[in-house]
């Protein structure tokens, strides 16, 4: 049933009819939450985790798109979109990566809605406190002596010519070393610059009256930040990506896209994902096939940066408290 209502939610969307989406959407978040609340957490299907995170992100802009009647109305609206997505977040965890755009996207708007009230009070003093940094990094296990693993090339600040030729047109991921990276808070958003890496393409037509102001627009920035152990599941996106790691460091491992075959996709709308649990010790039992493909693995650390792919699938656990960016754009 929760399946379908999630479906029939997606067509009135696609078809633009809002008000019946919201009600089916809604009926799916009800449902699918109570799914979730029937056996322990950590037995939770990923399959279920994932269709609350899509049947939240549609609810949230049902809300979005509500008929304005005033700029109280469009308030109400907007913070029922946030509590919407911050649910869909905490329950989600990691399967509902797709909820961080849509929630930047709404406080943003919201910010810039509120008025500054004066104060004429003299500021206080922000008081200075210690975040707790382990004092050393979780170990990665890697996995040299198996014959399927290859390790991340590594290789420093390659010039743009030598990145689109070298791994951009063959698909390969690397390490990139001896460049910077910025902190992300939405207020310092300038503080971020886009690598020049990220204005290549490696598609066939390329709009020739496009500029590299343009082409910086389309770069989408997200920010990570998360204690040690914090897993990201095999999966792929489907633009060019780069993450910058700035602090901590991150296990990870990637295949080749051309081995969708032996990581067992999620069936249907979350087939980006992947249903094996990468460092769970029965997985070549569950999934037979998963033990056959032959993978890149290695540990990013901060101020490097590591080239994945589009469609480049990848497993990624922090091995410290953690901070990256990741950068995606020609998608």
């Amino acid at each position: 049933v929760e399946v379908v209502l999630l479906e029939k939610a997606r067509a009135a969307a696609d078809n633009g009819d809002w008000e019946r989406a919201e009600k089916l959407a809604e009926e799916s978040v009800h449902r699918i939450c109570d799914r979730l609340h029937l056996v322990k957490w950590s037995d939770v299907d990923i399959e279920w985790r994932q269709r609350f995170a899509c049947a939240c992100e549609l609810l949230a802009t049902s809300y979005l798109h509500k008929p304005v009647v005033d700029d109280l109305s469009r308030s109400h609206h907007l913070a029922a979109a946030i509590e919407i997505l911050d649910t869909g977040l905490l329950m989600a965890g990691p399967y509902g990566r797709q909820l961080h755009a849509i929630m930047a996207t709404v406080v943003a708007e919201m910010n810039n809605a509120s008025s500054p009230v004066a104060d004429n009070s003299p500021p206080i003093k922000k008081q200075k406190t210690e975040i707790g940094v382990p004092s050393s990094p979780i170990p990665p296990h890697m996995t040299p002596d198996n014959p399927l693993c290859t390790p991340l090339a590594r290789v420093d600040a390659p010039s743009v010519n030598a990145f689109l030729t070298s791994y951009m047109h063959s698909n390969e991921p690397v390490i990139i070393t001896g460049t910077t990276t910025a902190t992300f808070i939405p207020q310092l958003r300038s503080d971020i610059v886009i690598p020049d890496y990220c204005t290549l393409s490696v598609r066939d037509v390329c709009d020739s009256n496009d500029d590299y102001d343009e082409d910086v627009q389309d770069v989408v920035i997200n920010a990570w930040f998360g204690p040690p152990n914090t897993i990201s599941p095999l999966h792929f996106d489907p633009a060019q990506n780069l993450l910058c790691q700035v602090v901590g460091s991150k296990y990870v491992r990637l295949y080749a896209a051309a081995l969708s075959d032996l990581l067992y996709p999620v069936p249907g709308l979350l087939s980006n994902t992947s249903q094996v649990q990468v460092e769970a010790p029965d997985q070549n039992v569950k999934f037979p096939k998963f033990g056959d493909a032959p993978y890149w693995e290695g540990v990013l650390g901060p101020g490097e940066m590591l080239y994945i792919p589009p469609k480049c699938w990848h497993y990624i656990r922090s091995l410290a408290v953690s901070f990256s960016v990741s950068l995606w754009w020609d998608n």
